[in-house]
């Protein structure tokens, strides 16, 4: 994973930060900076947005005005490129293949117009942070309750700025970082709940459940885990599993209180 980091800025790097929190202090400083790399990136709002969007945002001034201000001739010039190059990539639907292409035409002489639209875009490429049941040794306590609680999952797959802050968040509790620090990064994930897509929302609140109960604030918790719950009123809802667990423990409670 470390010899493929440059792949994409949010996906391998996450996976990579997740290996690296339990192996102590001798990749205490590597962890936080991967961590960061997605947290504190100065793009990280444009997680919040879908990829299409990002990419409009990307391309809109410097590419698409420098498309439109070439001479006609080199327009026409580069039809028959593009269409080889899209026939190419729609067959063997690979990035890496399609950019190689791109640097072929440059060694032989053909500047191709969008050459670096295309490195942008794949430059830019953020993903979701995905693990399979296989990894579940590897993940902290709430993002692994996240894949256990339906036993018919092959795989979950969290947003990476929402992920990105559960890390931060436990690597300051495992580092004994000042509650301050680890109360900032709680406020960033509880503000970015609203913007990430709906069906990561529910996760979202099980993250904030967890960490405002590692501060040892049940209020906040509860408060969180009951707007969980609501969102997503199912038993396969990590929500669900904490509720049934406080029941339950309540109950013993009242009992021993009887007897």
């Amino acid at each position: 994973m470390e010899s493929s980091l440059a792949a994409d800025r949010t996906h391998t790097v996450l996976r990579v930060a997740t290996c690296h929190l339990d192996e102590g202090e001798n990749k205490r400083s590597r962890c936080i900076a991967l961590i960061r790399s997605v947290t504190s990136n100065p793009d990280s709002h444009l997680y919040m947005q879908t990829y299409s969007d990002v990419l409009k945002i990307k391309l809109e001034k410097p590419q698409i005005q420098a498309f439109e201000k070439m001479q006609p001739i080199c327009l026409v010039r580069e039809i028959p490129i593009y269409n080889k190059i899209i026939s190419e990539d729609l067959k063997c639907q690979d990035p890496y293949i399609t950019i190689e292409q791109f640097k072929l035409f440059k060694k032989q002489g053909i500047q191709v117009g969008w050459h670096s639209a295309f490195l942008l875009v794949w430059e830019q490429c953020w993903f979701d942070v995905t693990f399979m049941p296989a990894e579940l040794p590897v993940l902290p306590k709430p993002a692994a309750l996240e894949l256990c609680i339906d036993n018919t999952k092959k795989k979950i797959s969290f947003h990476p700025f929402l992920y990105g802050l559960l890390l931060e968040f436990l690597w300051h509790a495992k580092y004994s970082s000042t509650k301050e620090e680890a109360g900032i990064v709680l406020e960033k994930m509880k503000s970015s709940i609203e913007k990430i897509p709906h069906q990561q929302q529910s996760i979202g609140l099980n993250f904030i459940t967890f960490c405002c109960s590692i501060q040892k604030d049940y209020r906040s918790a509860s408060q969180y885990l009951v707007r969980s719950f609501k969102l997503n009123p199912v038993k396969e809802n990590v929500a669900y599993l904490y509720i049934k667990y406080i029941v339950n423990v309540m109950a013993e409670l009242s009992s021993n209180d009887y007897k």
